[in-house]
């Protein structure tokens, strides 16, 4: 295809060299912890534009003693194994390793508007990956890769302006949603230790500015008007009350009810049917270790749930916004089970010590978290609308639908 300039090219075709990296090797400890920025897989994110930092370094030694190069600034950097088609711009000289390669483009082909092109064009890449367990693809099919491309090199510069202002939003909104993270994290601390005055509104005095309003207990110092007691005493487990429905109802009520495994919804084919408003604990082991996903979440009405989350239900008195919160800020280690496995069992987790304040205040403290999460579910949907923005933008501008 060809029309005015706008190609139906293969990747290949935009650069003049495509260079590997490598690893230094582990064991000698000289070649790692230098100056020399890193690239590995782990850096890279969807969507991201600038590659700016790595998670390791290596010194000169290691860049010496490894198959890793130099890659300058402005290089497009495309990761060819794992998270196939992840890309990035980078922001100074850094290296990489065999996971990665660089795309040095040629003459008249933009480095930034090659990121955008690699992110619109990412599941087409994707597609020739193969592997069982770890996909890859190889340079051969990666620059094999069809993709439009607008030859014009003032139309180039021009998407990418516009591509790099949308950008610069969600960057913004993204460090806007990370301030309501850090900010509801510390609010969290402060309200399951200290707790709210009922008689000002505000947070109790800490235990050192004013100890008389504290007593010691077994999960340390709490309000005095707060008990400690084991989780089953404030909530009923469902888990035992799971009833599995026919196959021929399962497929009556696909789609019409969520399906709920430890992480939120994830699917429309169902397991065991509940009706009530509960909270849902994770139990498996990518919840319990890596905590990548909420690991405690509430849900209302009629629901499916899985094997990988155990059903709480709250007692009478015992709010399920508040216990719905507490229980996702605990640290779980000590009752985790298993080892390739890990796993939350109902019998260690039904004996795990909690604190309960007050009816009102638990309903107070779960308003007030309830607050944050409101202006940080506003800033999501801001990016999420953003980011459908951003993907618009890219299909129309460079497929040439729309011109600049």
């Amino acid at each position: 295809m060809s029309d005015g300039g706008i190609l139906s090219v293969e990747l290949g075709s935009l650069f003049a060299t495509v260079q590997g990296g490598g690893t230094p090797p582990r064991e000698e400890a000289k070649y790692w912890d230098g100056d020399i920025l890193w690239a590995s897989v782990k850096d890279f994110s969807d969507n991201m534009f600038r590659l700016k930092n790595t998670e390791e370094r290596i010194t000169n030694l290691g860049l010496q003693n490894s198959t890793s190069k130099l890659v300058p600034e402005n290089t497009p950097v495309i990761c060819v194994r794992m998270a196939v088609g992840r890309s990035a711009l980078t922001s100074s000289s850094l290296s990489i390793n065999q996971d990665i390669k660089a795309l040095f483009p040629c003459k008249g082909v933009n480095p930034s508007y090659v990121i955008y092109l690699l992110q619109l064009f990412r599941c087409a890449i994707e597609a020739k990956a193969i592997g069982s367990t770890v996909k890859g693809v190889s340079t051969k099919d990666l620059l094999k890769t069809k993709v439009i491309f607008i030859k014009s090199e003032r139309k180039q510069q021009k998407i990418v302006k516009i591509l790099t202002t949308i950008d610069q939003l969600i960057e913004k909104t993204e460090t806007l949603i990370d301030k309501h993270t850090v900010i509801k994290k510390g609010m969290m601390a402060d309200l399951f230790t200290r707790g709210i005055d009922l008689t000002t509104g505000q947070l109790r005095l800490s235990v050192e500015q004013a100890p008389e309003l504290y007593k010691e207990t077994e999960l340390g110092w709490v309000p005095k008007e707060w008990e400690v007691l084991r989780l089953d005493s404030v909530v009923s487990f469902l888990d035992g009350q799971r009833i599995p429905l026919k196959q021929e109802d399962r497929a009556s009520m696909k789609g019409n009810i969520p399906y709920y495994g430890a992480s939120g919804v994830i699917d429309y084919v169902n397991d065991y049917l509940f009706d009530d408003d509960l909270i849902l604990l994770g139990e498996d082991g990518e919840n319990v270790v890596s905590r990548n996903v909420p690991l405690s979440f509430q849900v209302h009405g009629k629901v499916w749930v899985n094997n990988h989350a155990h059903v709480l239900k709250p007692k009478r008195g015992n709010g399920i916004d508040f216990f719905t919160e507490y229980l996702e800020y605990q640290d779980y280690n000590s009752i985790i089970s298993g080892s390739a496995q890990p796993k939350i069992t109902q019998g260690f987790l039904a004996k795990m010590k909690v604190k309960r304040p007050t009816q009102e205040e638990q309903l107070q403290i779960g308003l007030r978290i309830h607050k944050i999460k409101e202006a940080q579910k506003k800033e999501e949907l801001v990016l999420s609308k953003q980011k459908r923005q951003k993907l618009g933008l890219m299909q129309d501008l460079l497929t040439g639908k729309v011109s600049v």
